[in-house]
């Protein structure tokens, strides 16, 4: 369902009520957010899911576990700010219509990093299947919602736009009230006693597990990046449409 959904807002939706240079935008902000918030993950995932076991005990709050990733994440956001402003200093031209919209990809890659922070949390908790269906089918029925009023001219492209990158938090928040709802939302500082050898050992996973996102993550995003630095927002929409649906028409056969 989610790829029929994707497949008519990609397919019909967009061309027929977007710009190209409005798709590019659009499409750059997935871009460098999915990049920031894997920057910000700073590849704690990866220890997530090898070492979760050794805290495992929902009596006690898994050992602090939950309190212990926030921790990391938010010296990843640390990071991720001082990439953003690195990169909007030297890369991003604010006298294009991405240039505009660039100061969206804060909230959006906040809403992406706590998504995945959250559904990686849940799936070392034995639940994948939400976390996906909030990803392949909430998102993009939120999507669809928000567009319904820019097709009618009830909103602009900015709201719609900013509409968009509101989606990703929403879902965000809809995980955390499901990891709430089973009891398992533990935050505290009682964290369970980690030998050194475990801590070197988590931040040697962490260090290799987020080199190996990263370059994941840019191969699959750097073509838009690179596309909008030497030509512009509308050959990035371009290159993405047809991309989009040559991948969906795939995946439908």
């Amino acid at each position: 369902m989610g790829v029929v959904i994707g497949f008519f807002i990609r397919a019909h939706f967009f061309p027929n009520f977007l710009s190209e240079t409005q798709i590019g935008v659009l499409a750059l902000l997935v871009s460098y957010g999915s990049i920031f918030a894997q920057i910000a993950l700073l590849g704690f995932n990866h220890a997530t899911i090898k070492y979760f076991p050794y805290f495992r005990n929902s009596d006690n709050g898994h050992g602090g576990f939950l309190s212990m990733y926030f921790l990391v994440i938010g010296a990843g956001i640390l990071v991720f700010l001082l990439a953003y402003y690195i990169i909007g200093g030297l890369l991003i031209d604010e006298n294009t219509q991405f240039g505009e919209y660039y100061y969206l990809c804060i909230p959006l890659t906040m809403g992406l990093l706590i998504f995945m922070v959250m559904e990686n949390y849940n799936t070392v908790l034995y639940n994948a299947s939400t976390g996906i269906l909030l990803k392949e089918f909430g998102l993009r029925m939120m999507v669809l919602v928000a567009l319904t009023p820019f097709i009618y001219d009830l909103i602009n492209f900015e709201q719609f736009t900013q509409l968009y990158v509101t989606a990703y938090s929403v879902i965000a928040l809809f995980l955390i009230a499901f990891i709430i709802w089973r009891g398992e939302f533990h935050l505290n500082l009682r964290f369970r006693s980690i030998e050194r050898s475990m801590i070197k050992a988590m931040a040697g996973i962490s260090f290799f597990g987020f080199l190996t996102g990263l370059n994941n993550v840019a191969i699959l995003q750097v073509n838009n990046i690179l596309i909008d630095w030497y030509y512009d927002e509308a050959q990035t929409g371009i290159y993405v449409l047809c991309c989009s649906d040559l991948i969906t028409i795939q995946r439908l056969e």
